[in-house]
């Protein structure tokens, strides 16, 4: 039946050579009765012939075969890490239809974006997986995922959802965390099913009290502040900064502390994670989380 459709339409193309395909989502792919599967370029096809086709034959995804180390050590179908990983990096997670498809087209607005390199994987044909080098001020931004979000829709037309996460070590789990915020992802979009963008720290707080969430409190905690919850007295000092309305005076004064130990403790959060814990939209979730993880037995 190959030969039949290849005589009906010569631009089809045969599974075998779909590699050689440099523009995928301008192709539309069927599987035909015999099992074998066929690629057509969308501007070779009429209107009455794609309805034709649909009726004759099984549209179908084309699917991830192409190898990605990150997606491989990530969903454990390999133990060997990814070579050359970022310290530090960040993931940030895409979400949409046939995804995988503009997969060309949305690494080249990443690399304009982030003025970095970053590498793109194949997590499934509806999910991608970015890997963001971190080495940028400590001031930057980090709830930026609403930004990209309108920029993926307005340079290639995509309608993503867009999860981007903390900052991460590479002597950290980096499959534990990819888990958590794969979950947290999930959550978040069960929740917000109309929103196209989310960063971690703006909805940790609502995860923490919600009875349905998939991870424990212990697990936020450990992801909201990378291993620091374990150091008790940089958790009083931050609790006590936040207390005091991010007042560094106030906060030394309260603490006995001179000013530049505080700073030095502050900065080692900042550092950490990734985020500016003297900056309100920063902190305020961070407080509300510890808030309701430690009440006032912390300060």
């Amino acid at each position: 039946m190959n030969n039949d459709i290849i005589s009906l339409f010569p631009e089809a193309v045969p599974k075998e050579r779909w590699k050689k395909i440099t523009r995928p989502e301008h192709y539309l792919y069927y599987q035909l009765p015999d099992g074998s599967q066929m690629a057509l370029p969308i501007q070779s096809l009429s209107v009455r012939e794609q309805r034709l086709l649909e009726a004759m034959l099984t549209p179908i995804s084309p699917g991830i075969e192409e190898a990605s180390p990150w997606a491989d050590y990530l969903q454990e179908r390999s133990d060997k890490l990814p070579e050359r990983i970022p310290d530090p990096f960040r993931f940030l997670f895409l979400e949409g239809s046939s995804l995988h498809l503009w997969r060309n087209d949305i690494h080249d607005t990443l690399l304009e974006y982030y003025q970095r390199s970053v590498v793109l994987s194949a997590i499934s044909d509806e999910k991608l997986l970015a890997i963001i080098p971190d080495d940028g001020p400590e001031e930057e931004e980090v709830f930026e995922a609403q930004e990209l979000s309108t920029l993926l829709m307005g340079d290639t037309m995509v309608d993503a959802s867009v999860y981007y996460g903390r900052k991460i070590y590479r002597s950290e789990n980096l499959r534990s965390i990819f888990q958590q915020e794969q979950k947290m992802f999930s959550f978040l979009q069960e929740q917000q099913p109309s929103r196209r963008s989310f960063a971690p720290f703006e909805a940790l707080p609502c995860i923490h009290m919600a009875e349905n969430n998939q991870l424990s409190k212990k697990e936020l905690i450990h992801y909201a502040l990378g291993g620091l919850e374990q150091d008790e007295e940089l958790m009083h000092t931050l609790y006590t900064f936040f207390l005091e309305n991010l007042n560094s005076s106030a906060t030394a004064k309260r603490l006995h502390l001179h000013r530049n130990t505080l700073k030095y403790r502050l900065d080692k959060v900042t550092d950490r994670i990734g985020i500016d814990v003297k900056q309100f939209l920063h902190a305020a979730p961070l407080f509300l989380l510890l808030q309701a993880q430690y009440g006032s037995g912390i300060a």
